[in-house]
């Protein structure tokens, strides 16, 4: 009680107006609003609203809670990885979600999030990350990408150089000569993502690009061991975003997209993007053959793959740019749904 929320969980008995009741699902129920959510096989929907949140163009919503609802099951054809399965309450079928781990990824009962690589000391990297496929999604408007986090690194070396990783779209891990979409922990140089190739620099407030890597001039804004909520808003200068840009005009004479970072609900900082660079990024990455990769980042084919480290409470992925107040909305009612477990 106290958060707007209670936890009806499975297989405990409730009275409720004189009956005994044993639910055979989770629900979360929104008393303010006499609305239910059932948790059970969560991940099934990635569009479901799991995590009480912004929903308009939500296109990945991974509630790592919704990990703990079935089982792991090795793939047939690449027994690198296993493929999580969930049972349906009413029939028993089991259905394959998609979603598949490999290394050193497991659901974290303490936290209630994904634990990536921890169980091991190899400080190059261990190499544990989640891939998943997702069809029918265009990011050619624009984004959102959130992840809540708790690392237990920033970045560590490999043969390449100096980062972490977070997130990435990708045709395949090792793909020569390409463009991705790229979220890193900490890069050298404090490059923080990246989505096409470009050389024009542009600066913003406590940010800026060279045309292809997005720069956080002081910092990335957040350490090691500690819960942050980190959130990136890609806005394409374009005539459906123009409410969202008080120098739309300024863009569209430039030839200019903009990317708003925020740390904990609060803008940390922005810098331009040349449309030019993120149109032609987007022609390699913005299509369904391409999987989205959670816990791993690659720079350079090969040599530079690079893995996160710690523990990741929720993943989302809009194909629209979110404003302010709906970053903060987002952070919130995030923090709110997952305090009363």
């Amino acid at each position: 009680y106290g958060t707007g929320y209670y936890w009806l969980k499975k297989g405990i008995t409730y009275t409720i107006d004189g009956d005994i009741i044993e639910f055979k699902n989770d629900y979360v129920v929104d008393y303010t609003k006499n609305e239910y959510i059932v948790l059970s096989g969560r991940a099934v929907n990635w569009n479901e609203n799991s995590t009480l949140a912004v929903a308009q163009g939500l296109a990945l919503n991974v509630d790592p809670m919704s990990l703990d609802d079935g089982e792991w099951r090795q793939n047939t054809t690449d027994t690198n990885f296993y493929d999580f399965y969930v049972k349906n309450p009413i029939t028993e079928e089991w259905t394959n979600t998609g979603i598949q781990k490999t290394g050193d990824v497991e659901y974290n009962s303490l936290t209630k999030s994904l634990k990536f690589n921890e169980s091991s000391n190899n400080t190059s990297g261990e190499g544990g990350y989640i891939k998943l496929m997702k069809s029918g999604v265009d990011f050619s408007n624009g984004f959102t990408f959130e992840m809540y986090m708790n690392l237990s690194r920033l970045a560590y070396t490999n043969s390449y150089g100096y980062s972490g990783g977070l997130f990435l779209r990708i045709k395949y891990l090792g793909f020569d000569r390409f463009q991705a979409m790229r979220f890193l922990g900490f890069g050298s140089g404090n490059v923080l993502c990246k989505f096409g190739d470009g050389n024009e620099w542009y600066y913003g407030e406590n940010m800026s690009t060279d045309g292809a890597n997005i720069y956080c001039n002081n910092g990335v804004g957040y350490n090691i061991n500690e819960d942050v909520y980190l959130t990136i808003s890609y806005i394409v200068g374009n005539e459906s975003n123009k409410a969202m840009l008080s120098d739309y005009d300024y863009m569209k004479n430039k030839g200019l997209d903009k990317l708003n970072y925020y740390i904990n609900g609060q803008l940390y900082g922005w810098t331009y993007y040349p449309s030019s660079s993120y149109e032609d990024g987007a022609k390699s990455w913005n299509n369904d053959d391409c999987p989205f990769f959670i816990g791993v980042c690659e720079w350079n084919s090969n040599s530079g793959l690079y893995f996160l480290k710690g523990n990741v409470h929720t993943t989302r992925l809009y194909t629209i740019p979110i404003n302010d107040e709906e970053v903060k909305l987002n952070y919130d009612t995030t923090l709110r749904y997952r305090s009363s477990f």
